[in-house]
């Protein structure tokens, strides 16, 4: 499982720290195993986020990772 993560304004998140946080909390089979920074999420008009366009969009993160 990975982590999308849309930072607020003026906040740079450390991918590292944000896993750390999360295995502190989550269970381990809950936990990402890898997280991606990005700008915005695609939504559709009643604000769902589109996961198969975020799935399109970053298969290359996981063949990078083969």
């Amino acid at each position: 499982m990975t982590a999308i993560v849309v930072p607020v304004d003026g906040a740079s998140p450390d991918p590292a720290e944000v896993m750390v946080f999360c295995r502190e909390r989550l269970a381990g089979y809950e936990s990402p195993k890898g997280v991606i920074l990005s700008e915005t999420l695609p939504e559709t008009v009643g604000g769902k986020v589109l996961k198969y366009k975020l799935r399109v969009a970053y298969a290359g993160h996981y063949e990078a990772a083969e």
